[in-house]
């Protein structure tokens, strides 16, 4: 398994970090803990913290801070999900010839098929009930 200063070699700013995830240069295991499953905790722990100072969520939540903050949260979420998915495919399809098991490059194929049906189910799904709160 590649040490995570192996992963971070040649990674000199944030582009380089997106970029590396991007065309799967990160491990498997680095790939999906980290740029996957870490990052996605992240992003739900900042947007409950940002939501509850605006307040959104409430009942009472004014459209001018409700729909711009639906909008953003949800562009954010699908370039960050198509990213975190883009980028865990391509690393599977390295981590056998990079020595890795292919019994674990086939389940987080799996998985990248899962997150694919679980990002629309869940885009359609909030678009649906948002629609539905602002009436």
């Amino acid at each position: 398994m590649a040490s995570f200063r192996d992963n971070m070699a040649g990674v000199t700013g944030v582009g380089d970090y997106i970029l590396k995830h991007w065309t799967g240069g990160f491990s498997l295991g680095f790939a999906v803990w980290v740029n996957t499953v870490l990052v996605a905790v992240a992003f739900e722990v900042l947007c409950t913290l940002v939501g509850g100072v605006l307040g959104v969520g409430d009942l009472d939540t004014p459209r001018a801070i409700g729909i711009p903050y639906f909008l953003i949260l949800t562009c954010i979420d699908l370039v960050s999900s198509i990213w975190q998915l883009v980028g865990v495919g391509r690393s599977a399809s390295l981590h056998v010839e990079r020595g890795g098991k292919s019994i674990w490059a086939s389940l987080a194929r799996c998985l990248v098929v899962l997150g694919v049906v679980g990002m629309v189910a869940g885009l359609y799904l909030s678009a649906r009930d948002f629609l539905a709160s602002i009436g």
